[in-house]
């Protein structure tokens, strides 16, 4: 059997050349022994007799599966939503796979592959091989009604401004220590650490007190 990547078999990859099989001579046989002529030929026939059960057998399983597959065409530039397996989603987004949605973002259609697969557009970190079976697309409808829909529409995180000044003590408690500072906020007044509890550094070691002054002092905006 031939592959669909290479269009060779193992044998003509690996030897050279395909070896030759009873069904193969079946047909050209034209030796002396009517017993062997026999053999090839009941070979010959019973393995068209396997393929028809097996065409049989497909048409079967075929004509069930069509009962509930509702076949769909997409253009060129649709956009669609996909289906990803919780391994694929893990690529593109780290959330716990409890909380995976079922098709994600709509993904442009490139072209078409086959009869029934599709090549999708998808970002680079997206690192999936980009062509997909009809059957885990979705087509994607905007809502004209109110194109910002899915838009979120949260209030923008308040930011407070402080600047540290200087280092305060290292607390050791039943995790790593915690570095408590003294900042000035805005308007330029000096409060205690404990007035912005936010402002609390965990650190895995008390030496790195003057690494983490040095590079507070260069942020103004935390």
């Amino acid at each position: 059997m031939r592959s669909e990547a290479t269009n060779q078999s193992p044998f003509e990859i690996a030897i050279g050349q395909q070896p030759l099989t009873p069904l193969a001579l079946a047909g050209d046989y034209k030796g002396r022994s009517p017993l062997a002529a026999q053999v090839a030929r009941s070979w010959n026939e019973q393995a068209d007799v396997v393929r028809s059960y097996l065409d049989k057998a497909g048409c079967k399983m075929k004509k069930w599966v069509d009962k509930r597959r509702r076949p769909k065409e997409y253009n060129l530039g649709d956009m669609v939503m996909l289906k990803l397996l919780s391994q694929q989603f893990k690529s593109f987004r780290k959330v716990h796979k409890g909380l995976i949605r079922k098709y994600e973002e709509p993904f442009p259609i490139m072209a078409k592959v086959g009869k029934v697969s599709y090549r999708l557009e998808l970002p680079p970190k997206l690192k999936i091989h980009p062509v997909f079976h009809v059957s885990l697309l979705k087509p994607h409808y905007d809502d004209k009604e109110d194109p910002s829909c899915g838009e979120s529409h949260r209030a923008p995180t308040t930011v407070k401004m402080v600047t540290v000044e200087e280092m305060w003590s290292a607390q050791r408690a039943e995790g790593p220590a915690t570095i408590m500072a003294i900042g000035t906020a805005t308007p330029p007044n000096c409060f205690p650490q404990n007035a912005y509890p936010d402002f609390y550094f965990r650190i895995t070691n008390s030496k790195h007190k003057t690494e983490l002054k040095e590079k507070f002092k260069c942020i103004s905006k935390i």
